[in-house]
């Protein structure tokens, strides 16, 4: 700050911090994908699209509706009128400009460095990129001493800008855009090749201002998109992708997230693999049909079922007894040290009392002894219902209670 002869705002006070928590800083952009399996997906996204943006725009505090850049380019805006200097670099974007200079020559030497090499450096440049994405969330943090609620929804309001920029060339050359959220965009290849792809990725970084970049990350196999829960709208954030050398990128689903089984885990991963390597619904219907089988015959080993669970307070703290608490409970009065971040594994067992009293220890169940219904219900069905539903299979379906769908049928 000294070098840029800037003085460093004071913090601000409590009616200032009170302002500022109200005001309400509009997101990305994302483009809803519509549920179903497609082949050949190329997908692209822009390299640190926050971070480039407030280099490309020179976007800082001082910079913000000079008095000699009036007449230039305006932030896309609706609800205010808003420009950055275009002749005098600003702090922010300097001191940015040379955080993701640095991460880039990092990037740069981790291609020719060795084994070991390759380990710290790669992280550095994973620290460069966390300080670098802060910026933007600095700027619209309440607590921030360079807080501008005008440059964040600046970065936000160019950053939906260039995305839909991207989605409109792409229709404009003939391809269909199956989802975008925030600074990624997925392309069907129906009649294009990726040759032509990667052609309109050329044209479009042509136009692109300054640092910005749109990368190619690859083209896949198949890429498998579902629904949210209780609709039929596509989910965000959420899809399986498998690429030409097999190995398959799930993001979102119940495989990547910790509270939840293994046989859960398994299950829908095993169905995901089915679906994007062999394209059949079938087969995955039957795998899970057996999976069902198996916890309702009680062949299913304890410590699959076993729910890991992660203690977010001090066990006195929590007013309602969650099952994880139940079994914390039961485990310090083992002797065992219990506290806050701790994870905590249960088995529900069976019977008819609450939850929270059927929660034990997975060393204290035997073979067998697990609520079949609650493994299906609560963890197996949920964990594949959306992936099956694609394929025109339904909870009652998977579970044995009613005749397959057509739509099943038929593949």
């Amino acid at each position: 700050a000294a070098d840029f002869k800037q003085f460093i705002p004071n913090k601000p006070h409590h009616a200032e911090l009170g302002k500022r928590m109200e005001q309400r800083i509009k997101g990305a952009f994302v483009y809803e994908p519509k549920p179903g399996l497609y082949e050949d997906v190329a997908v692209f996204d822009f390299r640190s699209l926050y971070p480039s943006i407030i280099v490309s725009h020179n976007i800082s505090i001082e910079t913000l509706n000079c008095d000699c850049c009036k007449e230039k380019e305006k932030v896309p805006l609706e609800s205010k009128e808003i420009w950055f200097c275009r002749k005098k670099q600003g702090f922010f974007s300097t001191v940015l400009e040379e955080i993701i200079t640095r991460r880039m020559r990092v990037k740069e030497i981790m291609k020719t460095a060795d084994k070991k090499k390759k380990i710290f450096l790669d992280a550095r440049q994973e620290s460069l990129k966390v300080l670098s994405n802060a910026f933007y969330g600095y700027l619209g943090f309440f607590a921030a001493r360079w807080y501008s609620k005008d440059c964040a929804r600046s970065v936000t309001a160019y950053g939906r800008y260039y995305i839909h920029k991207v989605i409109d060339a792409a229709k404009g050359k003939g391809f269909t855009v199956l989802y975008s959220d925030t600074d990624s965009i997925f392309l069907h290849l129906e009649k294009q090749s990726e040759k032509e792809a990667l052609k309109l990725c050329e044209e479009i970084n042509a136009t692109l201002p300054g640092m910005m970049e749109l990368e190619y990350e690859g083209t896949y196999m198949r890429a498998l998109f579902v629904s949210i829960k209780m609709s039929e709208a596509g989910a965000k954030k959420k899809y399986a992708m498998i690429d030409k050398d097999r190995h398959i990128t799930i993001k979102g689903f119940e495989t990547v997230r910790r509270n939840v089984s293994q046989i859960a885990k398994t299950t829908q991963e095993k169905v995901i693999r089915i679906m994007l390597e062999e394209n059949a619904p079938k087969k995955a219907f039957e795998y899970v049909k057996k999976v069902i089988a198996d916890l309702k015959e009680k062949k299913m080993d304890i410590d699959d079922l076993a729910i890991p669970t992660q203690l977010t307070k001090p066990i006195e703290s929590y007013e309602s007894v969650g099952p994880h608490v139940a079994a914390a409970k039961r485990l310090k009065a083992k002797g065992a040290e219990i506290y806050p971040g701790m994870i905590i594994r249960y088995v529900v067992t069976a019977g008819r009392e609450k939850i929270r009293d059927r929660a034990k220890l997975p060393e204290e169940v035997k073979q067998g002894d697990y609520d079949a219904d609650y493994y299906i219900n609560n963890q197996v069905l949920p964990a594949v219902e959306k992936i099956m539903e694609v394929f025109g299979y339904t909870p009652e379906e998977l579970a044995g209670e009613k005749k397959q769908s057509k739509l099943g049928a038929d593949f």
